[in-house]
């Protein structure tokens, strides 16, 4: 069978143009054609990691490359779970259906799952009724991270497919809705959030507004140990910063790489650890 995850790691300039050029439409053909899958999948999908097993819905081609193959990012999620232990507290900012949400709680964390995109909201919540022990122990926030309290435009594709952003990352981010943006310190004090062990960010380009709104934490004597973050290099200018200012912003809180930096597709996968 042809793997999708191949084709792409050999030949990443077609795999851009591809995303770059072709209707949305025919691209979802081509997914099916190339993943042998028909989408949605009647059955939830398990997932095994480190003996973790969790059950997903997988609704279109997005939700099988980001739960079935980890959104092609190989050994980024083991790495997270091998940093959770049970009763630590699990941000996962930027949450989308919920896979590392659900892993961590597994874990034995508490998690705060974090997310603006209505879409996202409802599949993170359908994946949880999905593993029932959980109830309780993922608190799901429907809200924007950044550095500013107020309102902003999120742009976002209905069918899924696309990841939401606060810019149109995407030509098919062609819908708009205004959602609430707070910086992450104010959310940890109005929601008695208590001191997180472990941060994971994935927010399409705002890396470098969410941090700045969590610099109280992060300078605080309660910061966490882990920061794992996925830096989107082609969508930072549009935020004004670049992957440089975003890394040197981290290592200048005292932060330092856990083992280097690790690039899949058009992002760096990161994993800081406090020094």
């Amino acid at each position: 069978m042809v793997r999708i995850e191949n084709i792409i790691g050999r030949f990443p300039k077609i795999a851009r143009a591809v995303d770059s050029f072709l209707p949305e439409e025919i691209k979802t053909q081509l997914r099916r054609y190339l993943l042998h899958e028909t989408f949605p999948m009647p059955e939830p999908f398990i997932r095994e990691i480190h003996g973790i097993r969790a059950k997903f819905w997988i609704r279109n081609p997005s939700d099988f490359y980001r739960i079935a193959r980890d959104g092609f990012e190989d050994g980024f999620a083991e790495e997270l779970i091998d940093c959770i232990n049970p009763g630590d507290i699990f941000l996962d900012i930027g949450s989308a259906q919920g896979f590392y949400s659900i892993l961590a709680a597994k874990a034995g964390a508490e998690v705060y799952s974090i997310d603006p995109d209505r879409l996202s909201y409802q599949s993170i919540k359908d994946n949880i009724a999905l593993n029932a022990e959980l109830a309780g122990r993922i608190s799901v926030l429907e809200i924007a991270l950044g550095d500013t309290c107020g309102t902003m435009a999120l742009n976002y594709d209905e069918k899924g497919t696309y990841a939401s952003s606060l810019r149109r990352t995407a030509k098919a981010l062609t819908k708009r809705t205004i959602v609430e943006i707070v910086p992450l310190d104010k959310l940890i004090e109005e929601r008695k959030i208590k001191p997180p062990n472990v941060i994971k960010i994935d927010v399409e380009g705002a890396e470098g507004l969410v941090l700045k709104g969590m610099e109280g934490l992060l300078k605080s004597n309660q910061r966490p140990q882990h920061l794992f973050i996925e830096i989107h290099e082609q969508f930072l200018p549009q935020f004004g910063t670049s992957a440089v200012q975003v890394l040197q912003y981290i290592q200048d809180l005292g932060f330092v790489p856990f083992d280097g930096l690790v690039r899949h597709r058009e992002k760096q996968l990161c994993h800081y650890v406090l020094l």
